[in-house]
């Protein structure tokens, strides 16, 4: 069977779960009729042949993480809101609608203004240990 390794992986990298998984159990992670393209008979991604493991750095091996992500930027508010409503203005929505508020307010920043705000965001990740999966178109 063709090495399914084509990074250079770190001696951390390498022990991660997810990346052992992957290689020792090559048949939960094989190329199937939904990852090929066309008549090629090869995965659209990574190349390898139908009925083969996916290779190690293909996209469509992959694993969930959380992370979380903070901005600063300016939101335009009636001016006789205070802080404190403001805040409950944003918060009493759903999840679903914050994000869909917070997204749009993000959408309409001038893009002169987006090197000056970007300055502001922070990303991390809180956890990395989803387990390796195989994308199914």
């Amino acid at each position: 069977m063709k090495n399914i390794i084509d990074v250079d992986l770190r001696e951390d990298q390498l022990a991660l779960k997810e990346v052992q998984d992957v290689l020792q159990n090559p048949d939960k992670f094989i190329v199937t009729k939904q990852h090929v393209k066309g008549g090629t008979g090869l995965c659209s991604v990574c190349k390898q042949q139908f009925g083969t493991p996916h290779l190690l750095s293909c996209s469509l091996v992959f694993k969930n993480v959380m992370v979380r992500v903070t901005a600063q930027y300016p939101v335009e508010t009636p001016c006789h809101w205070t802080k404190e409503f403001i805040e409950y203005h944003k918060l009493d929505s759903t999840p679903q609608g914050l994000l869909e508020a917070v997204r749009y307010e993000l959408s309409t920043i001038l893009p002169d203004k987006l090197a000056e705000y970007g300055q502001h965001l922070t990303f991390e990740c809180l956890d990395d240990q989803s387990g390796a999966l195989l994308k199914h178109h």
